[in-house]
C-alpha cells in the first residue's frame, strides 16, 4: 500500500502494458492470440487467475482512489 502512495507510475505503467501487449497482439494474429490465451492461460488453476486478476484490480484501483485524493485511514 506504502508504495501506491508515491509519484512511481512504473507499476502503472508496467501493468498497463502486461494488460495491452495481448489486445494488440491479436489486432495483428488473432489466431496466435486466441491460442495463447486458450493453451497458456486455460493450464492455469481457476483460482489463480482469479487472485491475479483481483490483485491487479485492486492495484489499479487504490492507485487511482489515491490519484483522486481519497486517503485511507490506518
Amino acid at each position: 500500500m506504502a508504495a501506491l502512495e508515491g509519484g512511481d507510475h512504473g507499476l502503472r505503467r508496467v501493468s498497463f502494458l502486461i494488460w495491452s501487449t495481448p489486445i494488440l497482439w491479436s489486432a495483428w494474429d488473432a489466431p496466435a492470440a486466441s491460442a495463447f490465451f486458450r493453451d497458456a492461460l486455460g493450464a492455469l488453476p481457476d483460482w489463480y487467475v482469479g487472485g491475479y486478476l483481483a490483485i491487479s484490480g485492486a492495484v489499479w484501483g487504490i492507485a487511482e482512489l489515491n490519484a483522486a485524493g481519497v486517503r485511507w485511514k490506518s
